[in-house]
């Protein structure tokens, strides 16, 4: 098997991090003490805003020491040059945006 390289090779450390991210924020503790899973719509969210922005060229800033961080920057950039509210957030206008953004 060959490994990937060059911008293949950024792009899967971008996934790695971000699935290593997202499991990381996926258990959380109730006040009963049980694990909760976050609604799978906003993992899936997350995962399509990623998607998106590495396709659009905004991964430079997603693949860094901190998954979230990185991300964050990536849609606030995005938000910038399309002259939306800058908030760094996943919504459902931030993923409309993203879907009809021209490469």
């Amino acid at each position: 098997m060959a490994l990937p390289q060059g911008n293949s090779l950024v792009r899967l450390l971008g996934v790695v991090l971000l699935v290593t991210f997202i499991a990381g924020q996926v258990f959380t503790v109730s006040a009963q003490g049980q694990s909760e899973l976050p609604p799978l719509t906003e993992r899936v969210k997350i995962h399509e805003a990623y998607r998106l922005l590495v396709k659009l060229g905004y991964d430079e800033g997603i693949v860094d020491a901190s998954m979230k961080t990185g991300i964050e920057d990536a849609i606030r950039e995005f938000q910038r040059v399309n002259t939306l509210p800058i908030d760094g957030k996943v919504t459902e206008g931030l993923l409309a945006s993203l879907r009809t953004a021209k490469q």
